[in-house]
This record gives structure tokens, C-alpha cells and sequence, in this order.
């Protein structure tokens, strides 16, 4: 098991395919992916994620990973960096989505801190962003908390989202 990081109560590892299950339930539920996509995901569509997300961690050195409760070792969801297009520009977000059990708890601000953090100081990165949908309050307050600032609203795959970023890539 390869560990990306580590919080309180929480571990960030790579996925793998035993993963798809769990990923799949998660993705199911219309109220975690309503500010994510237009739909949820079928396990199928799940499959094929997860086989990118492996693809671009070979590529890349990082991608989105399993996010795992760490007494229980059930994975409450996903998050990392993954490279976004902006007004042209290559951008890297701190992406995160936690099942619906795992809202309200402070786990979305414990996991993205530490995939901030990673980011940072394993990547090297100097800036990074967090795109949030305008009515997904939770997450801009979690980016928030992490020191994000809100730049500019875009419209991103036919839907609007706010641009927050954290660093500068001029330092």
C-alpha cells in the first residue's frame, strides 16, 4: 500500500482495482457528485476512472487517490492533484469528494490540508488552485480555511465554478 499521506484520522494512498466497490457506491450517490458532475457514475464509468487515475499517477507522479478512514480502513472517498486547464494555462487543483457519511466532520479540510501539503513540499509546487461550484459553500470554506482566496469565476464544462488559489507561481 503505497501511502501519499497521513492525517489524524485518515490515510491518502494510491487506489487500486479493490477499491472500485466502495468507489463505485460513493459515486452513486447524486448528492455526493452534485457539484461534480451533471450525474452520478455507474460502476462501470468507475472502472474506467480508476484506470485513468492509474494512468496518470504513472505519468505524472501524482494523480487522485484513496481516501481511507484510518481505525476502520473503509474509504470514505478521493482526493489529490490533478492538472486543469484554465484560460489556457496548465493549473494544478487539490481535488476532494468524501461520501456523504464523511460530510461534516472536518475530514474535507483534513484530507485537501494534507494533499495541499504534499503538493508543496513532495511536488514542489508553489501554486496550486481548488475549483468549486458557487453553490457548494462547504468546499469554499474548507479552500478557505487552507488559506485559498477566490480569483475569478469561469465557466468550466458548461458550468460555472469559482477559481481559488493558494501560492504564486512568480515566487
Amino acid at each position: 500500500m503505497t501511502v501519499i499521506a497521513s492525517t489524524e484520522r485518515t490515510l491518502v494512498r494510491a487506489f487500486t482495482l479493490d477499491d472500485l466497490d466502495a468507489l463505485a457506491e460513493i459515486q452513486a450517490d447524486q448528492a455526493v457528485m452534485r457539484y461534480v458532475s451533471s450525474r452520478s457514475l455507474t460502476r462501470d464509468e468507475t472502472a474506467a476512472q480508476i484506470d485513468r487515475i492509474l494512468a496518470y499517477q504513472r505519468a505524472l507522479g501524482f494523480s487522485l487517490w484513496a481516501v481511507v478512514d484510518r481505525m476502520s480502513g473503509a474509504l470514505l472517498g478521493r482526493a489529490g492533484l490533478l492538472v486543469q486547464i484554465i484560460d489556457g494555462a496548465p493549473e494544478v487543483e487539490v481535488a476532494y469528494l468524501l461520501a456523504r457519511g464523511a460530510w461534516g466532520r472536518g475530514l474535507g479540510t483534513e484530507v485537501a490540508g494534507a494533499v495541499l501539503q504534499h503538493a508543496r513540499e513532495v511536488v514542489g509546487l508553489r501554486r496550486v488552485i481548488a475549483l468549486v461550484h458557487p453553490q457548494n459553500h462547504a468546499s469554499a470554506r474548507v479552500v478557505e480555511k487552507l488559506g485559498f482566496a477566490r480569483e475569478r469565476r469561469i465557466e468550466w464544462h458548461g458550468e460555472p465554478r469559482d477559481v481559488f488559489s493558494v501560492g504564486d507561481a512568480r515566487t
